[in-house]
């Protein structure tokens, strides 16, 4: 990937937050540091930075790399992957070849527009490669995906990620809570997938952040380094319904554990 040239804007934010976590997920699984990873591939330990904060969007040769290292088969993240499109990067005018002007006889849903043609084209390609992957989302250019089918439901959900399931992608925020040590709570949840989870911002190395229904067992989570304290880490699923009470709690290495509540409601 080319860095920006000094003086540049440099590259948008990458916007995929369920790759980002599944690809967090899965270099955490390996237990290797940042400067481990660039040594097992072909990307730099600057380049896993920017990959694994979503400030930059991951080559597919590097998600490839990084299930092999992690022996996770790499069809599900590839597919996400696929999901976001390339930001195209901006050339002047002035340097930009003349070449030969389009048919006049290609149409496009948005009309005649060059540029409108090339984002028909690639949101359609999008498109297939989504029924390829056999995940059920429709892309059209300029809207976010829309997930069609979850992973799990309920019960099924229990204990698993809210990213490769695809619940994140129907979640919504039933509370959010802000620690007297900095830290950031969301308890967050899925109509489609009926299972709650917490997630946890702004942390550090050694924080825990976990989410408890009733009396079963709490879904714990800790940030394990400054990786996991630059993003965000989430805890597994709960299974939950509309009316479930829901407890998140922040533990730091020097204070008691910090709770945040809320009553899950329906409607996305």
């Amino acid at each position: 990937m080319t860095e920006p040239t000094p003086g540049s804007a440099g590259p948008a934010p990458f916007r995929n937050e369920p790759l980002v976590a599944e690809l967090q997920a899965l270099r955490r699984r390996t237990g290797l540091s940042m400067a481990a990873l660039a040594a097992k591939t072909a990307y730099s330990k600057s380049s896993w930075e920017r990959y694994l904060n979503g400030r930059a969007k991951p080559p597919r040769a590097a998600v490839e790399a990084l299930c092999r290292t992690a022996g996770e088969p790499p069809q599900r993240l590839i597919a996400l992957w696929q999901l976001t499109a390339h930001p195209e990067p901006s050339v002047p005018r002035a340097a930009q070849p003349p070449g030969p002007a389009p048919p006049d006889d290609l149409e496009t849903p948005a009309g005649g527009s060059t540029r409108r043609r090339a984002r028909w084209t690639t949101g359609m390609a999008l498109a297939v490669a989504a029924l390829l992957a056999g995940i059920g989302f429709a892309v059209w250019p300029g809207t976010r995906p829309a997930p069609t089918t979850a992973r799990c439901h309920a019960e099924s959900c229990d204990d698993r990620s809210p990213a490769s399931t695809l619940c994140a992608t129907t979640s919504h925020t039933l509370t959010t809570f802000r620690a007297r040590t900095g830290q950031e709570v969301d308890i967050r949840y899925s109509d489609r997938c009926g299972a709650v989870w917490a997630r946890l911002g702004k942390s550090r190395p050694g924080d825990r952040i976990q989410v408890i229904i009733a009396d079963s067992r709490p879904k714990t989570t800790r940030v394990r380094d400054q990786l996991d304290a630059d993003g965000y880490v989430y805890t597994p699923m709960a299974a939950a319904g509309p009316g479930t009470a829901i407890r998140a709690c922040v533990s730091v290495a020097t204070h008691a554990p910090q709770c945040v509540s809320a009553l899950v409601r329906g409607g996305l």
